[in-house]
């Protein structure tokens, strides 16, 4: 029994949980091995190489852009099976724009196109036009179809402008000011303008002036009024 990865190779024993690195080639218990970005899977290098290998990057590259170069050169290598000069050649003859859409694209916004199948590169693509094939399944009929469903749908029915013009998101945006405005009332924490307040502005003001005038404490005034006595310990303490 195996540890396994998505391209299906033998990454280990389970039954001893163990890995041999294929740099070192030492067999390693499965936790000196790396996991990978989405938590799944490890790493088929362990980690001391692993650290090794990246020291070695930043003495070979130390410049950002050649090491974020030199990454992505590892990166079609491993991924595509293709070198730099080949994508630059692929790019070049394209114009360097998108081959479905002719948008223009770079060597930083250019996404390779491959087909799982035939495990074949068939040229470079913007992002939406390579995930777009990718999420129809690379099915020509389906695409095909989905064309034939753009040029000629089934209904034409009215419906909403999915945008709003500039006038008309400034309008909608005043009239949500005056709306929010005219629901608008001043907040206080005791008095009949509170929706939550049990008493009016003139039980408010005898509370204070008995409190004042003493011989009275704030649990008999609570008491008579039915509230709390810190409600009436916050309208003793409050100036309006």
């Amino acid at each position: 029994m195996v540890y396994r990865v998505m391209n299906d190779q033998d990454e280990g024993d389970v039954e001893t949980g163990t890995r041999v690195c294929r740099l070192c080639d030492e067999r390693k218990p499965m936790t000196k091995y790396y996991r990978a970005g989405d938590k799944r899977y490890r790493s088929r290098v362990c980690s001391t190489c692993w650290t090794a290998r990246a020291r070695t990057t930043r003495e070979t590259h130390p410049d950002p852009e050649s090491r974020r170069l030199a990454q992505s050169d590892r990166h079609l290598r491993i991924t595509y099976g293709i070198t730099r000069d080949q994508f630059n050649k692929i790019l070049a003859d394209q114009g360097h724009a998108c081959a479905i859409c002719f948008d223009g694209i770079s060597t930083e916004t250019a996404h390779v196109d491959h087909c799982h199948r035939k495990n074949v590169v068939r040229g470079l693509l913007c992002f939406c036009c390579n995930t777009g094939i990718g999420k129809m399944g690379d099915d020509a009929a389906r695409l095909r179809a989905a064309a034939s469903y753009v040029e000629n749908p089934p209904q034409s029915i009215p419906c909403r402008p999915r945008y709003l013009t500039p006038q008309e998101a400034g309008a909608n945006r005043s009239a949500a000011r005056l709306n929010n405005a005219s629901r608008w009332k001043p907040r206080q924490s005791n008095g009949q303008l509170n929706c939550n307040a049990k008493l009016t502005d003139d039980e408010i003001v005898e509370i204070r002036a008995k409190y004042a005038a003493g011989g009275v404490t704030q649990r008999a005034l609570a008491a008579e009024y039915g509230i709390t006595q810190a409600n009436v310990s916050r309208i003793t303490r409050q100036v309006a």
